[in-house]
């Protein structure tokens, strides 16, 4: 069971891009906040939903290339 929750954790940092920014770092502190946001909520969301927003957080910029959307939009 271990070896595949590694292989997930590796997974998810081999997906994010080696970037200054939107990387694998940004992915784990969003990951927190979300948690300690979660902590203040009332009434206090299931545990599922807790799951679901940290994983959210974690993977929400897998694949970004680190540049901003206007940037993206003056290159084409």
């Amino acid at each position: 069971k271990d070896g595949k929750k590694v292989q997930l954790a590796r997974l998810i940092y081999d997906l994010y891009q080696k970037v200054p920014y939107h990387n694998i770092c940004h992915g784990i502190m969003v990951s927190y906040y979300t948690y300690l946001f979660t902590k203040d909520l009332t009434p206090a969301p299931a545990d599922s939903e807790i799951k679901a927003l940290l994983f959210a957080g974690l993977l929400h910029d897998i694949g970004h290339n680190g540049y901003t959307n206007g940037n993206c939009g003056k290159v084409g």
